[in-house]
């Protein structure tokens, strides 16, 4: 059972002036059919795994012992195969796996506001992704030239300068440099339409986020008035799931807009190259996993606000599919991982080592049972990793519109 509990842009910092701009938002043709909507996961019969899902049963039975915690792989939409150590999944504390979900509570908010009119009122209108914080905001403790960006790429508050290439990032672990404020900006954006939104960031967050992805069993804090985007979340495996099958799927569930495109576009690109390069909205991206592509921007430099002339990647920012590797990570363990190119999501909780997910652990553990009936490099494990990991092969893309 699901528990709840200036001018928009006039000048914004490190980039051009911006318009407002905010429209209803434009008609989509919208896939469907490749999540459960909002109903009960259906676990891939094992007989079936190898046609379903192109993943060998014996290669996952040994991952098992290898990763030795609860974890689960999502392909193709379906919830292909899991595993309890305990013999079942329970909602627990996924610590800064949190702050993803936060991110993805301000995509939603962005979707959902569009229709508001455009204004330079400030407290009124549409959130943006590039809007300065002090049109919300009358006092808070971060540089005062930060946008919403800013924020969530973690270089609001440790930065003196926010121009390229002075940035600097800092980790808000618990969300009180910056990252909780923007519980008090959703909660003034909702007030504007309440009937539609909800009163408050929480009955927004349950209405136009948990309810329509299905959440089994999750809550994020204890007060639907506030929210601590630092940490948390309690939630199970599968709803973890659900939520990087959101991300995978390019913020659509069920055939509605859940989350702005452009939005989730840069949140799992690097957001400020100069203060962090695997880092984009509370995100992290692939970085030091050699069997993983790494993400770059369509063309450099991107939006408005980051300056970036290009990838900063000693390799270069050459790539012949979009596809890197994003995912939340959290303390003691806690992992949804997003392979796009493979259309695949990788859960694991309680694991322990945070940084074994993010070097590749278990990535490394799973990708057996995927090169067992890969067409191209089936028994060529070495050959797999270098073509995916420059961005070469990707045999199950999952496009998504955004990117400027």
């Amino acid at each position: 059972m699901l528990v709840a509990a200036a001018s928009t842009l006039a000048s914004a910092a490190g980039g051009p002036a911006q318009a407002a701009g905010a429209t209803a938002p434009r008609p989509e043709a919208l896939p469907r059919g490749r999540d459960p909507g909002r109903g009960a996961w259906r676990l891939v019969a094992p007989e079936k795994l190898a046609a379903e899902c192109k993943l060998d049963l014996a290669a996952l039975k040994r991952a098992e012992a290898t990763i030795g915690a609860p974890f689960a792989v999502v392909r193709y939409g379906k919830l292909c195969y899991e595993y309890y150590p305990s013999g079942r999944d329970a909602s627990t504390h996924v610590f800064s796996a949190s702050k993803t979900l936060g991110a993805l509570a301000v995509g939603a908010a962005i979707q959902q506001s569009k229709p508001i009119p455009v204004t330079s009122v400030r407290k009124q209108g549409p959130l943006q992704e590039f809007q300065r914080i002090d049109h919300w905001l009358d006092d808070f403790a971060f540089h005062r030239d930060a946008t919403v960006a800013h924020v969530l790429g973690s270089v609001a508050a440790a930065s003196a300068d926010l121009t390229y290439p002075n940035r600097e990032w800092r980790y808000d672990t618990r969300g009180l440099e910056a990252l909780n404020r923007m519980s008090d900006v959703i909660n003034l954006v909702v007030a504007q339409d309440r009937p539609r939104l909800g009163n408050n960031i929480g009955e927004f967050w349950t209405r136009h986020f948990a309810a329509p992805l299905g959440l089994e069993n999750s809550t994020w804090g204890d007060s639907n008035d506030t929210k601590i985007f630092g940490y948390s979340w309690n939630a199970t495996v599968r709803d973890m799931a659900r939520v990087g099958l959101l991300m995978l799927n390019g913020g659509v569930w069920n055939g509605e807009r859940i989350i702005d495109e452009q939005f989730l576009y840069d949140l799992s690109h690097p957001a400020f190259e100069d203060g962090n390069p695997i880092y984009g909205y509370l995100a992290w991206l692939n970085g030091p996993d050699d069997c993983a592509p790494k993400p770059v921007h369509r063309r450099y430099p991107h939006g408005p606000v980051s300056g970036a002339p290009d990838c900063l990647d000693p390799a270069g920012c050459a790539q012949t599919h979009d596809d890197g590797v994003f995912a939340a990570s959290g303390a003691r363990g806690q992992y949804i991982g997003v392979h796009r190119g493979l259309d695949m999501v990788l859960v694991v909780k309680d694991l322990g080592d945070p940084q074994k997910a993010k070097d590749g652990f278990v990535w490394a553990a799973i990708r057996p049972a995927v090169l067992a009936h890969d067409k191209v490099y089936a028994g060529d494990e070495a050959g797999f990793c270098k073509a995916y990991a420059r961005g070469d092969y990707a045999p199950d893309l999952r496009r998504w519109p955004g990117g400027r």
